[in-house]
């Protein structure tokens, strides 16, 4: 009986801990619409590029850069972008001629 009634403490202390967390950082989000990159922070929507053809949008793990290749329709040139939230542009990290795909360091802002 008390080793019941002591998991019947644990779960009910363990679901108000749970009932009781929030989010400490506004909702961020990536997307593409017309083929350009917008983000979506704190309930605003802002177009970060123009005249791009952008794809496969992809956060750093700290939150702040958002990668992005930028091509043609053909596919043919395709580089990589990446927008910075804080100074709020975007810079070409490398002068490669073409990427196809790539990823974000896990421990570090850079691209691979």
């Amino acid at each position: 009986m008390f080793r019941e009634t002591n998991h019947y403490f644990w779960y009910i202390s363990l679901f108000r801990f749970l009932t009781n967390c929030s989010a400490k950082a506004p909702l961020k989000a990536a997307f593409i619409r017309d083929n350009q990159l917008w983000m979506l922070d704190e309930g605003k929507e802002r177009q970060l590029t123009t005249s791009m053809n952008v794809r496969t949008p992809k956060w750093s793990h700290d939150g702040r850069f958002i990668a992005y290749l930028n091509g043609d329709e053909q596919e043919e040139k395709t580089l990589l972008y990446v927008y910075d939230t804080k100074q709020e542009k975007s810079y070409r990290p490398y002068e490669t001629p073409g990427t196809y795909s790539f990823q974000w360091s896990p421990t570090k802002p850079n691209c691979f």
